[in-house]
């Protein structure tokens, strides 16, 4: 019985659309974790440059990069579990109606 479940589940439309929208997330998490580091290393650098301050600057904005990085990757996570979460509320709700209409129609 649990082998059909995972297969429905396997199977489902929106199973895939799960799929396709973590791999957009995961993406987008990397491509400003890329900007982060990159803008902080270029900018830090000129900035060093400009001021004689060694890499202190550098090491500085590498550091609130790295935070917002993190605050983004937390931000998507709990939106995409939201989601998700909304996506299985409504099969489980789905797979209640069906069960009782099921029931209602055997007895019937």
């Amino acid at each position: 019985m649990a082998k059909g479940k995972a297969f429905k589940a396997l199977s489902n439309k929106e199973t895939i659309g799960i799929f396709k929208w973590a791999i957009f997330l995961l993406s987008s998490v990397a491509l400003v974790a890329f900007l982060a580091a990159g803008g902080a290393l270029l900018i830090g650098r000129k900035l060093d440059a400009v001021y004689g301050t060694g890499y202190w600057i550098t090491l500085f904005l590498g550091l609130l990069g790295l935070l917002i990085v993190l605050a983004f990757t937390l931000a998507v996570a709990l939106r995409s579990a939201r989601g998700i979460r909304q996506i299985t509320d409504k099969d489980k709700k789905e797979e209640g109606d069906l069960d009782r209409d099921r029931r209602s129609g055997s007895s019937g």
